[in-house]
């Protein structure tokens, strides 16, 4: 899924609580490991288009706010998280 804002906050757990680890862009995509709540847990940003994909771990599994990310609604999570 790509990212809604420029410089989001990627945090180190789901909430404004904890300390940011890195910041992405509007358009940067992304894959999901999970969600909690309103915060999505991320597993790789994306670089390239299919099938040509190429993933780049996000170490730590980082986390990010849903209001930040395009088409994270709950009945449209599964289909894409990786």
């Amino acid at each position: 899924s790509d990212l809604t804002g420029d410089r989001v906050n990627i945090r180190r757990g789901p909430g404004t609580n904890y300390p940011v680890v890195t910041q992405l862009n509007k358009g940067d995509v992304v894959r999901a490991l999970s969600r909690e709540g309103d915060w999505v847990k991320l597993t790789a940003r994306v670089y390239g288009a299919e099938p040509n994909e190429r993933y780049e771990p996000l170490l730590n599994n980082p986390w990010v706010s849903n209001q930040y990310i395009n088409g994270c609604a709950e009945s449209q999570f599964d289909m894409w998280r990786s």
